[in-house]
């Protein structure tokens, strides 16, 4: 069942103070109180309301609200970026559709081309090979038994404002986090860091505090918000890879398409 978004009923910020939460809470009883609001949903917005008091009028229960909140709307976005890519397959039979339209197809040259394309086909497809076996490593690497490490946790480093994340240092590691997350973490905490057996990638932060314990995933990562770039990288080199090589346009396109994602994803795997 999805969390229910309590500032939004508050009708508050997520900065809010303490004071600024009690005194949207005294407004909005007031005015669906059951016994003195006219509204025909009184009983039930109360309800909300007060659901909402219980658990952000509590320091320790408002932290993990956000927590539990924060990490479900990141599932959510990592959802629909994954399924808004998904369709690459179906644009490239798309443009072939339309070429088949016409009198003569889409490859075909005219005299005043400048370019002919066709002499480099061989080598853009040695690059989308390249770039497909780089793409499918990485998800090994992500399936492969992961290596740990036990740490402790021993300061907060810089947090980076316009990503919303901290660095959260141990002995021999720095593990980028959510800020909202990195609250419930303290110097002197055990922690377990846990790597990607190939490219070293940060998989999760585990950390017991003596009274909880938690799994962190980094806040930025090509195994989380940014795994879509390595489903585009594969569909890119999928077209590279076996496309007609009548058809030197869409191919040389995938093949610079393939040169930057792979990249994008180094840059993303060591950051």
């Amino acid at each position: 069942m999805s969390v229910k978004d309590y500032y939004k009923i508050l009708n508050i910020d997520r900065h809010a103070s303490d004071q600024e939460v009690k005194k949207a809470y005294r407004e909005l009883a007031l005015k669906f109180h059951p016994d003195k609001s006219k509204f025909d949903n009184a009983h039930q917005k109360f309800t909300e309301i007060n659901e909402a008091y219980q658990t952000l009028g509590r320091k320790y229960s408002r932290e993990n609200y956000n927590f539990i909140f924060d990490y479900e709307q990141l599932n959510k976005m990592r959802i629909r970026t994954e399924s808004t890519f998904t369709t690459v397959s179906d644009w490239g039979q798309e443009v072939k559709r339309k070429a088949r339209q016409h009198d003569r197809p889409a490859y075909a040259r005219n005299e005043d081309d400048d370019i002919d394309l066709r002499p480099y086909v061989k080598s853009v497809r040695v690059v989308s090979v390249l770039s497909f076996l780089f793409a499918f490593l990485v998800i090994l690497d992500y399936f492969l038994p992961k290596s740990t490490y036990d740490q402790t946790v021993q300061t907060k480093l810089a947090t980076y404002k316009s990503t919303n994340t901290i660095v959260i240092a141990t002995e021999d590691f720095e593990f980028p986090l959510s800020y909202s997350y990195s609250k419930l973490i303290h110097s002197g905490d055990k922690a377990v860091v846990s790597l990607s057996p190939i490219f070293r990638i940060h998989y999760d932060l585990s950390v017991d505090t003596g009274i909880d314990s938690f799994v962190f995933r980094p806040h930025y990562s090509i195994y989380n918000v940014f795994s879509f770039f390595l489903i585009i990288l594969l569909a890119t080199s999928y077209i590279g890879m076996f496309q007609k090589k009548e058809n030197p346009e869409l191919i040389f396109s995938a093949g610079v398409a393939n040169v930057f994602l792979s990249l994008l994803v180094m840059y993303l795997i060591y950051i």
